[in-house]
Order: structure tokens, then sequence, then C-alpha cells
């Protein structure tokens, strides 16, 4: 009989304890992220309509579209877990990846359990050519025009030229509409009264929109120091022409896709009025314009940067507060403006509940710093994914006479080390980047699987052969990676032996979506490093003779920020 209360007591403890667990997960998932599917996609035509799970302690979520190379295609931030949306330019036969993740109010977040993936096999037309040239022009079709009914429509100005259901997939557009005239044709294909695709075709005009700079703004005065340049508009143009000049000289040009550009402080000179002029090509087709600046000698603070991960501060954490200038730093705690009301930092600050620090650098003769907030979260985690991510880049050879081989190689040895520390810890999951891929399927392949960090290993060269020195990257100064990157820069700046070298710390820097593995659009939490130069001799030296001691230097790092114990 005893035996039989006693095992009752025991089913009744095991069921009670069960009980609250079931009740603790149920109230820590209101407050967690946790694992979620995407239930169900749709596309007619190109418009996609989307549902997923609802995630109790998601604040937004982002959903991603790419194609098969893993170029980002189109992306949004919504609150809905069901969203229609239409995408302009897919194209015919070509596979696509559908990605849905979900984030917290700390800025962490949860991708779907697996992405969708579809081939897109409407009709598109083929724009490899726009130029109508005075010529009957051959509109090209991709795709099956059988199943269903689909017309096409020729309009100009709003008015509609011609609407005939399409017979085949080459479709001739008679001169007669535009011969002789600056004319910009609209051409779309329509089926059930939706727009399939759509195409702007030119003739006698430039196809190039205008462009517009937006930084830097005309005429003004900026700070010296590393030049954004920020443009728009430029559709249709293939590449642009980035040019500087210094009075009537042309000092630079460097040829780019991108519209957000970082342009080095090496260029310029305080003091000095300078012109940048972007210039978009297509074919034989230019369309210009520029901005004129003069560079001052006041220069602009760097930011604030903390020690620790602010996502996920442990309680009784000591904030330490740095500037790589060594200017005053002040704080606040109470979401007020720093630079107004802010506290002199002088010592750690210790954490111990959920904190907003927002922190500023001041010094007399610079500019302040941008302030920055840190909205610190405080919690037990304890499970990190990191993704180490090595140059594949085998065609870049080093010193051969201090035996430096070339990047991939050798960074792919620093990457070893940095892999081998942070095994030691069991509470890690390492992952590493497969060298024969690129750098939008290691930038996927990071993000599905919902890394903490993302960190690519490079080193670096000149034109010229004369530069020295590392640099790490991200993506902007209002970036999240902006500590971590400090705080890797300031350890191998610490580590390097030839400190009688002038610029040998070349800073953290911005690449304002230049540099894809620092791009705060395509990878959540992406840092880049130059470790030094491979084609400068001390520093290929030091990069071959201590790669272990670099490499784990970077490992406790990434450790220490992340509070891995």
């Amino acid at each position: 009989m005893k035996r039989i209360i006693i095992n009752i007591l025991l089913i009744i403890g095991i069921f009670i304890a069960l009980t609250f667990v079931s009740v603790f997960f149920l109230m820590k998932s209101n407050k967690i992220l946790v694992a979620f599917n995407i239930k169900y996609v749709n596309n007619i035509y190109n418009s996609i309509e989307l549902s997923f799970d609802k995630v109790k302690a998601a604040k937004y979520y982002r959903v991603e579209l790419m194609d098969n190379e893993a170029n980002m295609i189109y992306y949004f931030n919504t609150e809905d877990n069901y969203n229609k949306f239409i995408v302009d330019n897919l194209v015919y036969n070509t596979t696509y990846s559908l990605m849905v993740y979900a984030y917290d109010s700390a800025g962490n977040y949860m991708p779907a359990r697996s992405s969708y993936e579809f081939t897109y096999l409407s009709p598109t037309i083929d724009k490899s050519n726009i130029i109508l040239n005075n010529e009957d022009y051959k509109l090209n079709i991709n795709g099956s025009l059988t199943d269903k009914k689909y017309y096409i429509h020729i309009s100009h100005d709003g008015e509609l030229l011609k609407d005939e259901e399409l017979k085949g997939n080459e479709y001739i557009i008679s001169k007669d509409y535009y011969k002789d005239k600056e004319m910009e044709l609209y051409v779309e294909i329509i089926c059930d009264g939706i727009v399939v695709d759509k195409a702007s075709l030119f003739n006698d005009m430039n196809p190039i929109k205008d462009i517009y700079i937006e930084t830097p703004v005309n005429q003004t005065s900026i700070i010296y120091n590393d030049v954004s340049l920020i443009f728009a508009g430029g559709d249709n143009a293939e590449y642009y022409n980035i040019n500087i000049f210094k009075g009537n000289d042309l000092i630079h040009t460097s040829t780019t896709t991108k519209k957000k550009i970082i342009l080095s402080r090496s260029f310029f000179e305080t003091n000095n009025t300078y012109r940048i002029e972007v210039d978009g090509v297509y074919k034989d087709y230019h369309k210009k314009t520029d901005v004129s600046f003069d560079i001052t000698g006041r220069a602009k603070l760097k930011p604030v940067y903390i020690n620790v991960n602010p996502k996920a501060v442990k309680k009784g954490t000591k904030i330490v507060l740095k500037q790589p200038e060594g200017a005053n730093i002040y704080y606040t705690l109470n979401g007020d403006d720093p630079s107004v009301n802010g506290i002199l930092y002088e010592n750690p600050i210790e954490i111990n509940q959920n904190t907003v620090l927002k922190t500023v650098a001041s010094y007399n003769l610079r500019d302040n710093s941008i302030i920055t907030t840190y909205n610190l979260n405080v919690t037990d985690k304890n499970n990190y994914k990191i993704y180490i991510s090595p140059s594949n880049q085998g065609a870049n050879p080093g010193v051969h006479e201090v035996g430096y081989t070339t990047e991939k190689i050798e960074m792919n040895k620093v990457a070893d080390y940095v892999i081998e520390k942070l095994k030691e810890h069991s509470n890690v999951t390492v992952y590493r980047n497969n060298p024969e891929g690129n750098i939008n399927q290691w930038n996927r392949d990071a993000n599905y699987l919902g890394v903490d960090f993302k960190f690519a290993i490079h080193s670096n060269a000149s034109v010229n052969h004369t530069s020295y020195g590392i640099e790490t990257w991200v993506d902007s100064e209002q970036s999240e990676t902006y500590s971590l990157a400090s705080l890797l820069q300031e350890k191998l700046v610490d580590l390097y032996p030839y400190k009688e070298r002038e610029g040998y710390n070349r800073g953290v820097k911005y690449a304002l979506g230049e540099i894809g593995e620092a791009n705060d659009n395509y990878v959540r939490f992406g840092i880049l490093i130059e470790v030094a130069h491979h084609d400068d001799y001390q520093d290929a030296k030091w990069m071959v003779e201590q790669q272990k001691e670099i490499g784990y230097a970077l490992a406790e790092v990434i450790l220490n920020y992340f509070q891995i114990s």
C-alpha cells in the first residue's frame, strides 16, 4: 500500500512539474522568438500572396525574395503575417527563394523553418535592348503564350497605340509609331486584365533617367573625412562613372553599379573645393550630374562603442564605453539627449534591468559624434551561432618572400584558428562558408541559419602596393555591428608589431552598401575585417608568422562581446 501511495505521489509530482514547465514555456513564448512556418505562397503572375505563422514575440517581420544566384530581388518589413505584394522584375524560368524572418523588440531574429522555392513561369519581356533606333523593333517574349490569351498594349503619354492578342514570342513594333521622333513607348503584356510584365522603349532620346545627388549637398562644406556619395534616379544605366575633380583637374575616376559609395578621405585635402560628377552609361548614352563642395579641417568624432552585445546582456554586467579618438563621452540612461543632459563617463555602468543607453563623444576642436542608442536587453541567452566566412580570392597573391601564398589560402588558415577557439565552447555552433560559393550565397545561408554573427576574414592590397595596416568594415556609423567591429579593430591594432609605421590603424570604415558581407540590408549582423595588406612585406610577414595569435585574438573578442563562457 505504501508503495502505491508513493507511486501516486510521484505521478502527481511529475504532472505538477510538467504543468509548471508547460506554463513556463507558454509564458516565455510571448517573450522569446520561436520557430515558425511559411504556410502558404501563391503567385498569380507577378502578384505574390503570402501567409506564415504569427510569432507572439515578434515586433515585425522581414520578407525577402532572392533569385537562384542569391541576389536580393525584393524585400520589405511588415507587422502582418498575411501579405500581398507585386514584384516587377521577375524573369521567366528563373527560380526564386522566398524567406521570412521574425524580429523581436531587441532586434534578435528567427528565420522561418524553411524557405519557399518557386520557378517563375509567366511570360516576361526580354529587356536586353531598349533602344528603338528608328527601325522596326523585334520585341522578344520569353515563356509560353499558348496556355492563356495574352495581349500586348503599346502606349505613349497615356495614349493607347496598339491593343491586340499575342500570337507568338516575337512581336514586331512598327517604326511608323516613332520614326524620327523623340519618344518613349510603354509596352505591357496583359492577361485576365492583369499586367504580367512591362517595359519602356526609347527612340531618339536618352533612355537614362535623370540622376539626383542626395549627398553631399551642393555648395556646402564637409568636414575632412571619408565622403559618402548617395544618389537616386539613373534608371536604365548599366553602370556609373564616378569622377572627382579638384579645380579643373580630374584626380580620381572609378566605375560602379551602386548608388551608395564611400569615397576615401585620401582623395581629399582640407581647405579645398571639389566636384564629384556622376555619369550614368547605357551603351552610347550618357546622363551626367555633379555636385561641388568644400572640405574643411574640422572633423567629426567617431561614435561611442560598448564592450558587449546589447541584445543579450547578462544581469550585473558592467558596460564599458569607448571612443577610438579618446574624446570625452557623455551618456544618459533615461532616454534624454546626452549632448544636452549627459553624464560624463568615468567608470563602467552596471546594468541589472533593460535600459536605454544613449551616448555621444565630444571634444571642443571636433564636431560631436552621432548620438548612438543602445537598447540594453537583460537576458540569460547562452547559445550562439557564428558564421565564419574567410576569403575565397585565390587569385590574390601576397609577398612570396615571406611565405604568403594567396589571400584565400592564408585567410582560411586564420579562420581555422578562429573556429578552433570558438569550438572550445559547447554553447557555440560554428558554421563556415563554402569556398566555391559567392558572397550572396554566404549571406543567404547565414541568414537562413539564424546566426548571431557573420564574420568575413580578408587581407588587403593597394593599387600601387604602398599601403599597409588594418581596417574593419561595417555598413554605416549607425550599424549595430559598429561596437563589435571597433573591438576587433582595437584588438588587431594592439597586436600589430610595427607601431612605428604611421597610419597602420586604418580604423572602422563605412561601406554604405559597397561591401556585400557588411551590408545591413543583406546580412543580419555582418562585419568584414582586412587583417593587413598581403602586398606589403611587413604586413605579409606578420600574417604568416602569427596566424594562430591573430585567429585566437579575433575569437576571444567575439566570445567576450557575446559574453560566452
